[in-house]
């Protein structure tokens, strides 16, 4: 049915924008490996009604290899979808939720830390002041 659904985007009139092949292309460059057919289809992106994700894998690498290559309509889509993945806030946001906040105690263990953290450092900041200048009116 995906097929048909090309031929007909692509041969139906000579002026449309071949919109599916450009959204199979899409998501021919998204899917590399089986576990991204399960991640899309989890996001309700695509249904797979094959056998197996690597049957869904190996007919995308069919169908785009026989597609043109012409202009992507989802060309701004692919970039920033590449720039969400290669930025590093993001992988460390990611890390940090998949390390830390896989549980309600990681999360309270880090929340202790980080006010123990801060009270070592206002103890440093008192203990380095001298005693005369811990009344504000005692320094001027």
């Amino acid at each position: 049915m995906l097929l048909n659904m090309i031929v007909y985007g692509c041969y139906c009139s000579i002026d449309a924008i071949p919109w599916v092949s450009c959204y199979v292309q899409l998501l021919a460059t998204l899917i590399d490996h089986p576990n991204d057919v399960t991640v899309l289809r989890k996001a309700w992106v695509l249904d797979n009604y094959l056998a197996s994700n690597q049957e869904a894998v190996k007919l995308f690498d069919e169908i785009s290899s026989d597609l043109a290559r012409g202009s992507s309509l989802y060309l701004e889509a692919m970039y920033n979808i590449q720039r969400h993945y290669e930025s590093r806030r993001n992988t460390h946001l990611s890390q940090l939720k998949n390390e830390y906040f896989k549980s309600p105690w990681a999360f309270f263990a880090l929340i202790g830390a980080l006010i123990v953290l801060f009270l070592t450092g206002v103890q440093t900041y008192f203990t380095g002041i001298p005693k005369a200048c811990v009344t504000i009116f005692a320094c001027f």
